[in-house]
């Protein structure tokens, strides 16, 4: 079943106490508890810039489109102060949390994850995830590895200790335990592997291959069991 919404407003309408537009009136948009302009635009796009302060034409109209939130101060032609207030765009993808929120920027280039207020990281329209707290895995153990995985999924596994790949064949571990001291690999290959060409690789014996398995190793490459 379809269902339907109201739709807003094609244009914004600013009035004043008496419910007359305010024609000629003045919007000027804030960042939030300061005197810092910020942008607002013509199109959802955010291809063409406002003024700022934006003129109102003669109906008391205008297009804004933003993203966040504004401290948002309104005038009549007479540069009488009608209010001062915040205002928050609507339908952004903000969202709360307790200490943690989700807020767009950048006109829907830039996702901002936040912890009490403070920015802790950031994923690009590219797709890359980076903050100052550092990026955090998801955790599983080796009985409890993703069933259906994708190539290039990573994960901590918990059973070993080290993080690990699906690389579409096995999951491939890396890293060490022990402060660094000890390296891991696993003893048993379940599934068909090929060293690239001109590589070379190590692995800790016993290494054992399940039944039907086989590991080859191109010409000019070497692979040692210790």
């Amino acid at each position: 079943m379809t269902t339907y919404a109201i739709l807003p407003n094609g244009k914004q309408q600013f009035i004043d106490s008496n419910g007359n537009p305010l024609a000629s009136g003045k919007v000027y948009y804030y960042i939030p508890n300061t005197t810092t302009f910020k942008n607002t635009y013509q199109d959802d796009a955010g291809n063409t810039l406002n003024s700022n302060p934006i003129i109102l034409d003669a109906n008391g109209q205008c297009m804004a489109y933003g993203t966040g939130s504004y401290r948002q101060a309104v005038y009549d032609v007479n540069n009488n102060l009608i209010w001062d207030v915040q205002v928050d765009a609507p339908g952004n993808g903000n969202a709360s949390f307790g200490n943690f929120s989700i807020a767009p920027s950048n006109i829907g280039t830039t996702l901002n994850f936040s912890y009490n207020s403070s920015v802790v990281a950031t994923m690009t329209s590219g797709g890359i995830l980076g903050g100052a707290l550092g990026v955090g895995l998801t955790n599983w153990t080796t009985a409890t590895r993703p069933s259906a995985p994708v190539v290039g999924l990573i994960g901590y596994n918990s059973t070993t200790g080290l993080p690990e790949t699906w690389n579409g064949s096995y999951w491939a571990s890396s890293g060490a335990s022990a402060n660094g001291v000890i390296y891991q690999n696993n003893l048993a290959i379940t599934s068909n592997f090929t060293l690239n060409a001109s590589n070379g690789g190590m692995s800790v014996g016993p290494v054992s291959l399940a039944s039907g398995i086989t590991v080859t190793i191109p010409s000019g490459s070497r692979w040692v069991i210790l």
